[in-house]
């Protein structure tokens, strides 16, 4: 006779929002001994994005979309399609720089994605933290949050846009209950707890791999001159 599937248990913190796309991103990154990444798997990854996206936009302020363009790019990179492991995937999207001549990362690009993706999962890590960690407002969560990470990276227009999507975010009790779905108050506090702990290595891995790449196409440039 066939084994007989056991059922899954639902994961435990499913029933909020955020709970399905903590699983992803768990399902995703295989960590070390010491909480860092030590490898990604990319198409989970881009599925966590996506799912996370989806969250933002149910949140309000249009943030979804700061994610979303970038999620496409990945999807749309002319990476090695065969490549499961994320960094190996990246470094496998080298001759799109090299035909643009190295000038930078072509903006259509998985390295670009990677680049803007650990800029705005960072601010969304700390703007969740502070949710957990404070008792303060959202607007000053907002605040705080956004000058620890994204500030450093906008320029003067998308600041100005991006400070109009942050006027537009719940106060906090809404959040919260926006982020309830089916589950409690406490269910909130757990996944965005979880989604903190999953955040915080997965931004550092992000920019690991935006160093790795970057002198992968440094050394590269060199060696076409000599």
């Amino acid at each position: 006779d066939p084994p007989v599937e056991v059922p899954k248990e639902e994961p435990p913190g499913n029933k909020s929002l955020l709970g399905p796309t903590n699983h992803i991103f768990s399902d995703a990154l295989s960590l070390g001994s010491d909480g860092r990444v030590l490898s990604m798997k990319r198409s989970r990854f881009v599925e966590g994005m996506e799912s996370f996206a989806g969250i933002l936009d149910t949140i309000g302020g249009g943030m979804g979309s700061h994610l979303e363009t970038n999620t496409k790019k990945l999807r749309n990179s002319k990476a090695s399609a065969s490549e499961e492991d994320y960094r190996a995937w990246m470094r496998s999207e080298l001759p799109v720089h090299a035909a643009a001549g190295y000038k930078g990362y072509v903006d259509d690009s998985a390295w670009m994605a990677n680049l803007w993706h650990w800029y705005t999962v960072e601010f969304f890590v700390e703007l969740f933290a502070q949710l957990v960690e404070t008792t303060s407002e959202m607007k000053v969560c907002a605040d705080e949050a956004y000058k620890k990470t994204l500030y450093n990276h906008h320029n003067f227009f998308q600041r100005t846009a991006f400070t109009a999507a942050m006027k537009r975010l719940p106060d906090r009790n809404a959040l919260i209950a926006k982020l309830q779905g089916d589950g409690t108050r406490d269910d909130v506090h757990r996944d965005v707890t979880t989604f903190v702990s999953l955040g915080r290595p997965l931004v550092s891995y992000l920019c690991e791999v935006n160093t790795e790449v970057d002198n992968l196409m440094q050394s590269e440039k060199k060696a076409k001159r000599k």
